[in-house]
């Protein structure tokens, strides 16, 4: 009698507190509900719903349309233009929205299906071109080619001769000239090299460098066909020309000079 009553004594010991952990973890899931967590989750909850679209205060473009923050309107346009507002606390002015959608946007490169796709406003970006790294501005991303040169069968004396952006003088900034100088017939160009300047003013005064007397790359052999590179750092000051000027060369002789000039800051 004894024995069974221990038996029956531990089953409870052992079964109460199973119950009390299982009201534990239910009044915990409980809540979680209540707090607006799924019940047996512990992720947080769904972000609320994006605030409903607004019709644009202008058309075309967003006006000055008073928004929440990740609010959008659209404008009466013809396909209608979407825009978004992104600032955290929210927007009233037309240049705090961006455009996201309708004839505002450019898509850079091709469309998949499937495939994840991002709007940039075409108004909010620039490409880095002759036109615009080149002339009205620098963002520092990528070099840029402002002006090229490519004579072939070059003889004569090139007495000077501008490297311009955009038509004009190039603005003051930091730029990398580069040389590649091909003989085409005549002797060796190492033995007579047409020799290529470039000419620059900097914030001291006006300065010259021999592209062709400072190759760093040769090709090692004599005849039609050899060749030498050469590359020249400079600091224009944006009111001078950059300039390069050639010399002339024996009868007989004649090369092909290609010269890039490009922004880098």
């Amino acid at each position: 009698m004894a024995k069974r009553l221990i038996k029956h004594v531990s089953k409870r010991v052992v079964f109460l507190p199973l119950c009390a952990i299982l009201v534990g973890l239910l009044g915990r899931d409980a809540a979680r509900g209540q707090a607006g967590f799924p019940a047996g989750s512990s992720t947080f909850p769904p972000p609320a719903s994006s605030p409903p679209v607004l019709a644009c205060a202008a058309t075309p473009g967003p006006g000055n349309t008073a928004g929440v923050y990740r609010q959008q309107c659209q404008d009466g346009s013809s396909p209608p233009q979407l825009f978004l507002c992104g600032r955290s606390g929210g927007c009233t002015a037309s240049s705090q929205w961006s455009a996201v959608g309708g004839s505002g946007v450019t898509y850079q490169g091709s469309v998949t299906a499937g495939a994840p796709v991002v709007a940039v406003s075409s108004s909010k970006i620039q490409s880095l071109t002759a036109s615009t790294a080149c002339t009205t501005g620098f963002t520092g991303l990528n070099a840029a080619v402002c002006a090229t040169v490519a004579l072939t069968n070059q003889s004569a004396a090139i007495s000077s001769a501008n490297l311009q952006c955009g038509g004009a003088v190039c603005p003051a900034g930091l730029y990398r000239v580069a040389l590649y100088e091909w003989n085409t017939s005549g002797p060796s160009i190492g033995s007579g090299p047409q020799d290529v300047s470039i000419g620059w003013t900097d914030t001291s005064q006006a300065q010259t460098y021999d592209l062709s007397g400072g190759a760093y790359q040769t090709s090692g052999t004599t005849g039609i066909g050899s060749y030498i590179g050469s590359v020249a750092y400079i600091n224009s000051n944006g009111t001078a020309n950059i300039t390069y000027s050639a010399s002339a060369l024996p009868a007989g002789t004649a090369d092909s000079i290609y010269i890039t000039l490009e922004r880098l800051m």
